[in-house]
């Protein structure tokens, strides 16, 4: 999976669900698991329309890095 992303300066201001699985390089599938994860910063601004905010995704990766990242299927 190829992604235009280098680093989180790249990263839009708010993102959905696809825009997720690639920037972490995961399935759709896997990253809706991540996105309806406990503590994942993901607003619900309608039916099917989850958006993320750059900066609550770079707090939120941040403190997976230090707790060590795990998806729970």
């Amino acid at each position: 999976m190829e992604t235009s992303i280098r680093n989180l300066d790249d990263l839009p201001l708010v993102f959905d669900c696809k825009k997720l699985a690639e920037i972490l390089g995961v399935s759709t599938f896997t990253a809706r698991n991540i996105m309806h994860s406990p503590g994942f910063p993901v607003v619900i601004a309608g039916p099917r329309r989850h958006r993320i905010y750059k900066t609550a995704f770079i707090k939120w990766l941040e403190e997976q890095a230090e707790a060590g990242f795990k998806v729970q299927h």
